[in-house]
């Protein structure tokens, strides 16, 4: 399959990257607004480095575009209008207006349209969605250093809306309040926020999301009738612990004891999300798969996020 990458700062370079070896693509090169940016990346994977993003958009079938975000709807409609299938870094957009527009558009041109919500092939997040029945509380914490590299839009559409969409697929209900908090640390936009969200069937979430933290943290909680159960999106583990109250008596020793809980630790296979998602992203170019997640998904957790923002800046 022949792709492309618009856009190789941080994220579009870890595009590149894996592009260089995945054996279903024939990477044909980059564009990025920063000629020698393009012309860096494009040395170190041997492609070409274009110097218009038309006429990348007319020698590949597919691309993946890592510009700002403020930039996704211009770039992804010149993509689609083009013919060329997209692979569109989170979030999609900023406003539900330009989102439909491209939903609208690939639809209309009968073109693969992914957003990469990475956490979605997570191998740990894949285990845990057939364990989890009918929680009754999840809490994700998503903490990070700061990175400058990110300046036009808050930490709620820049990291929780990773836990968002996770979240809102994984409890398949409407969510009928949502009440948030947060702060300006490192820019003008909220860089700590804190959210509830309260679903139709009585669930409550609470996100936390932070690029102000030194340390990084990436967890899901999920509690439930059948035990509480503890995700690390990093090392991709699973925990699962369950209340018992077993009574045991060693009779040589005359010592009682209870247990009152027991911990589970289920095997994930560990792999990169990153490499699933585009690999994904080309078997369904190529009409291998049908995609992972509907595009009403999509708009389920930009509408959700937005809402978090919005009530966010009624605080203000």
């Amino acid at each position: 399959m022949r792709i492309g990458v618009l856009g190789v700062g941080h994220m579009g370079c870890y595009h590149a990257n894996l592009l260089s070896v995945l054996p279903l693509a024939d990477f044909r090169g980059v564009y990025d607004i920063d000629q020698s940016c393009s012309a860096e990346v494009a040395a170190r994977y041997g492609v070409c480095p274009y110097s218009d993003s038309g006429d990348l958009l007319r020698d590949v079938d597919a691309v993946c575009i890592a510009v700002p975000t403020e930039k996704h709807c211009e770039v992804a409609c010149e993509a689609l209008v083009s013919g060329v299938h997209v692979l569109l870094e989170k979030p999609i957009a900023t406003d539900l207006d330009s989102a439909s527009r491209m939903i609208d558009l690939a639809q209309q041109k009968g073109l693969i349209f992914q957003i990469g919500h990475i956490e979605r092939f997570n191998g740990a997040i894949r285990q845990v969605a057939s364990i989890i029945d009918r929680p009754y509380l999840i809490e994700t914490r998503r903490l990070s250093p700061f990175n400058p590299r990110i300046r036009d839009v808050g930490v709620v559409l820049d990291l929780m809306i990773h836990d968002l969409d996770i979240v809102t697929t994984l409890v398949e209900e409407e969510v009928v309040g949502v009440n948030a908090f947060g702060a300006s640390v490192k820019t003008s936009f909220e860089d700590i926020a804190n959210a509830h969200l309260y679903f139709k069937g009585g669930c409550i979430v609470n996100l936390i999301a932070s690029r102000a933290t030194p340390e990084r943290i990436r967890t899901l909680s999920v509690s439930q009738e059948s035990g509480y159960i503890l995700l690390n999106y990093d090392s991709q583990e699973i925990s699962i612990h369950k209340q018992t109250d077993q009574e045991y008596h060693l009779e040589e020793r005359e010592i009682k004891y209870r247990v009152a809980s027991t911990a589970e630790r289920v095997f994930v296979h560990s792999v990169n999300p990153l490499q699933q998602e585009l690999t994904h992203f080309l078997k369904c170019v190529s009409g291998e798969e049908q995609p992972l997640v509907p595009k009403t998904q999509d708009l389920r957790t930009l509408e959700t996020a937005l809402r978090v923002v919005d009530s966010i800046g009624k605080k203000s």
